[in-house]
């Protein structure tokens, strides 16, 4: 269950910001991806602010709530301190930052929503992480379950944090399709493509190899 949460951390992140905007006759798909994707991932709210999509202190909550839901779901049902929380909450804002995609062309539908192309690459960082810390915690101390998961959990930042810093790697370049739909008068991304998205920017499937 532990393993399971954490493969799935990173597929719903950009959903909060995903109804901002509305239909116009100078809609352009494309940057209005590109806005979102900025700034779930990056904090970078220059193209919602250019595209009139909403003010960046909305922007800015959002990202903010982005982080705080990746940190409370990673912890649901796991009594960790507010530091080691603390930690993993500037990781996943360093991991976000460092997703590799690039927003390309869109195509408009006949039903007036469009499908925009975009290249990604997925950041290896979950395996060596996952490689490291499952040989590490078998010295660690069984007899008490809270202080265990702190160690555990500790253990898992410094690896993060330590590939983080030295650089990661990423595979070759995949290409995949979002949608941006029209529902109730205003565009919208796909949720199912945008997690499919997601998916494919971080080795989370390596976590349940494990």
């Amino acid at each position: 269950m532990k393993k399971k949460r954490m493969a799935t951390l990173l597929l719903v992140m950009v959903m909060a910001v995903g109804m901002f905007g509305g239909c116009g006759a100078k809609f352009d798909a494309s940057k209005y991806l590109q806005a979102q994707l900025d700034n779930s991932y990056k904090n970078d709210s220059s193209l919602i602010i250019e595209q009139k999509i909403d003010t960046k202190e909305n922007a800015e909550k959002v990202y903010e709530q982005v982080l705080d839901n990746q940190v409370e779901g990673f912890f649901v049902g796991v009594d960790v301190s507010d530091e080691v929380k603390s930690r993993y909450r500037d990781i996943f804002a360093d991991m976000l930052a460092k997703a590799d995609y690039t927003v390309k062309e869109a195509e408009k539908q006949s039903d007036g929503s469009y499908k925009v192309s975009v290249d990604s690459k997925k950041m290896k960082i979950f395996e060596p992480v996952m490689e490291e810390v499952t040989k590490e915690a078998e010295n660690l101390s069984t007899d008490d379950l809270n202080t265990y998961m702190n160690d555990f959990f500790g253990l898992m930042a410094d690896s993060l944090e330590k590939q983080l810093k030295d650089g990661v790697e990423y595979g070759d370049a995949e290409n995949m399709t979002v949608r941006i739909e029209i529902v109730n008068k205003v565009y919208t991304m796909n949720e199912s493509d945008v997690n499919a998205l997601t998916a494919g920017l971080f080795d989370s499937d390596a976590i349940n190899a494990q």
